[in-house]
């Protein structure tokens, strides 16, 4: 094999290393971001009061109900 095939295999490997490299820190930086959304959500739910009525499976639920022949 020559000096310049040789120089071309050790170039292509050296790129393929590189983005597997940052694929993999992309990766890991997606999976720890999304955490942190969800993690935020849910904080940001549990401080939230429900007012009930509010909702529209309430109000679906009262007009259900006002519209039910049975009362």
């Amino acid at each position: 094999m020559s000096l310049y095939t040789m120089q071309e295999v050790l170039g292509v490997l050296v790129v393929l290393a590189a983005a597997t490299g940052t694929i993999l820190v992309f990766g890991v930086a997606f999976i720890l971001l999304q955490e942190g959304i969800r993690r935020a959500a849910h904080g940001a739910k549990a401080g939230v009061i429900h007012f009930r009525g509010l909702s529209a499976k309430d109000e679906w639920h009262q007009r259900a109900h006002a519209r039910s022949p049975l009362r």
